[in-house]
């Protein structure tokens, strides 16, 4: 530790040098000078116990009646609080930790690596393919485990190790005969299991298998963020934590393909691991909460950074996204607009307000009053939206209805607080629904009439989407598109049942009510 009680590691690279640079690496930490301990050997550590006056032979009981053994971690610390006493003097020092060896220096490097996460690095121009080091090395690692764990290679090894050396040593016999004496050599055998598997990813078709190297880049860029998706998904305790890192992983996708890519990476990150990406998407960066982003541009020929953005305006004109007429066009028709958190939520609150007319609980639906559903990305997006000042440029009266995000009845919910904060009035300008979010409205009676055999049951609170995404019936379920899947096939009564459970208070009802109210007021 260093002189504030944290890890402390810095790390050197040679600029100078020309091909591939690894860095040098030191950890900060406290020496006692002559009196250090902590690079020794058990043999000196026993020496500078005995000198210090404290017994430390091998097999000495530090405690007869508990006949435990003196071992060097307790001589280590014992030479510490006898150097407290002594008031010993101490420095912090780096000291560089060697990449190879048995030394103790080496261990802590191991240490160290083992426990802090892995970084898996996606390059822009990395080669795209099933034969990637990344992806190789970790299958093989997995073959090794299956082999290790399932397969007795012992008897194996020495059947073929026999026959190999036999060979290898008659021809070794033949080279040292003809080199002087100190060039002499002896042949080894060694196995590698992981290496006798390879894998590849074919695309079947009619035309036949295609291998992933000849498919578009695209398509191939979408295979590997599978790969890291899948790694990321793996909930194995001893796993190491992984920052993935990705440099303009939008390369060669087309904006749709954009938009799942960003779901699929805000995946990863819900799976509580960090993802790092350089992106010059405008459909990436919209979506992304303003927290979350830093802001590099240049100025004067010189980089800079800004790691935290209070104006998304600057930000918007780097990456040339502009509120153009043939935008604003689309809505000159509408009265309203009724801003929500995605598609899949436009989709089901027509759906819901349609049916609710046929049954006459309203007059008519919203595209009768010209009223038209935006989805417009959560929280994060309304923020750019505030900043473009796009709402203005609209000129249109709005009402934003989000979820919740409570994952309990007595808890504040996140978004309506962070829709306050950014200057709308709940009730006025806003709802946030009742449950955690729209699949909450899914409910399980529903759920188990259309996919009987799942037989799910969830409350309004509960993460629907994590629940059925994880279900072993996750693909008739749409796993965590349920509602995009499943929510249109809802009848009257179902919905009646989820949005006016004790039915004396419906919240669509409720809800359309304030978007007619908003618009008649503006009108």
């Amino acid at each position: 530790m260093n002189n504030r009680g944290f890890l402390h590691i810095k790390k050197v690279w040679d600029g100078t040098k020309d091909g591939h640079i690894s860095p040098e690496t030191f950890i900060i930490r406290k020496s006692y000078k002559d009196y250090d301990y902590f690079t020794l050997t058990e043999k000196q550590l026993i020496k500078l116990c005995k000198d210090k006056g404290l017994d430390a032979e091998p097999g000495l009981m530090s405690n007869p009646q508990t006949e435990k053994e003196y071992n060097n971690a307790e001589k280590r610390s014992r030479l510490k609080d006898v150097y407290k006493e002594q008031s010993i003097e101490f420095e912090y020092i780096e000291e560089k930790l060697p990449t190879s060896g048995t030394s103790r220096l080496k261990k802590t490097e191991s240490a160290i690596r083992d426990n802090l996460p892995r970084f898996e690095y996606f390059h822009a121009d990395s080669p795209l393919s099933e034969s990637d080091n990344t992806i190789q090395k970790y299958f093989r690692e997995l073959a090794f485990k299956a082999i290790s764990e399932d397969v007795d290679t012992s008897e194996l090894e020495n059947s073929v190790g026999g026959k190999l050396q036999m060979v290898l040593d008659k021809i070794t016999d033949i080279i040292n005969a003809v080199v002087p004496e100190k060039e002499k050599v002896k042949a080894k055998v060694t196995f590698d299991w992981t290496k006798l598997i390879s894998t590849e990813f074919e695309s079947a078709g009619d035309i036949g298998a295609v291998p992933l190297s000849s498919r578009g880049d695209g398509f191939r860029r979408i295979t590997m963020m599978a790969y890291f998706e899948y790694v990321a998904e793996q909930n194995n305790e001893d796993h190491q934590n992984i920052i993935f890192g990705f440099e303009e992983p939008e390369t060669f996708l087309h904006p749709s393909a954009q938009e799942n890519l960003f779901d699929r990476l805000f995946d990863v990150c819900e799976n509580d691991y960090q993802v790092i990406i350089t992106t010059h998407s405008p459909v990436i960066v919209s979506k992304t909460q303003t927290t979350d982003i830093h802001h590099v541009y240049k100025e004067n020929g010189l980089f800079m950074y800004l790691p935290y953005i209070d104006d998304i305006k600057s930000v918007a004109v780097d990456l040339g996204v502009t509120v153009d007429n043939q935008f604003v066009t689309l809505f000159e028709k509408a009265k309203c607009l009724l801003l929500l958190e995605g598609i899949d939520d436009c989709k089901a609150i027509n759906h819901a307000v349609k049916l609710y007319k046929e049954k006459g609980l309203i007059k008519q639906d919203f595209s009768e009053l010209s009223i038209i559903s935006i989805p417009v990305g959560g929280c994060g997006s309304i923020k750019h939206w505030v900043s473009l000042d796009l709402l203005k440029t609209l000129d249109k009266p709005f009402f934003i209805f989000f979820d919740s995000d409570k994952s309990s009845p007595e808890m504040e919910s996140p978004n309506a607080q962070k829709l306050a904060s950014f200057g709308f009035t709940e009730g006025k300008d806003f709802y946030v629904c009742r449950k955690r979010e729209l699949e909450n409205y899914i409910i399980p009676e529903a759920i188990c009439t259309i996919v009987p055999e799942c037989k799910l049951s969830y409350s309004d609170y509960c993460d629907v989407k994590k629940i059925c995404k994880n279900s072993q019936y996750a693909g008739k379920l749409g796993g965590k598109n349920i509602a995009e899947k499943h929510f249109c096939s809802l009848s009257f009564e179902d919905l009646k049942k989820a949005f006016d459970p004790n039915d004396n208070d419906d919240e669509l009802v409720q809800l359309y009510n304030a978007v007619c109210a908003t618009m008649n007021n503006e009108t």
